[in-house]
């Protein structure tokens, strides 16, 4: 399974790009890392999922509850991009409005080096 993150600097709202597959094993660790990026760098954050090529139940739930997360915190979190099977996904359980799927274009073009989860295999 491959699996990767990396933060887009350079724009007022802190956005996270999303790559391979988010399912059991990567949901969880994916929400660790945007709860942790939210204390460093606000509550407000955009989510880039056009890199994912996979996405299950967990990976939703992952995203649903940084959604919560944020809002706790006093912000929100919003899905910049996805990519077809996030899209179909996301359209077949209705989850646009709670996710806050916002529309298509790109925020920033700039990233930095990818994260990785040292047990998670990646491809860079």
């Amino acid at each position: 399974m491959e699996f990767s993150w990396r933060i887009r600097p350079g724009s007022l709202l802190p956005t996270v790009e999303v790559a391979g597959e988010l399912d059991l094993e990567s949901g969880p660790y994916l929400r660790e890392q945007l709860r942790s990026i939210m204390r460093a760098h606000g509550a407000h954050l955009a989510i880039d999922l056009t890199g994912v090529t996979f996405i299950d139940c967990s990976g939703v739930n992952a995203l649903l509850a940084s959604g919560r997360d944020a809002l706790r915190l006093g912000g929100w979190t919003r899905v910049a991009g996805t990519s077809p099977c996030v899209r179909r996904l996301i359209e077949i359980t209705g989850l646009q409005q709670v996710l806050g799927v916002l529309p298509a274009g790109p925020l920033n073009a700039r990233a930095e080096p990818a994260h990785r989860d040292p047990g998670l295999p990646y491809r860079g």
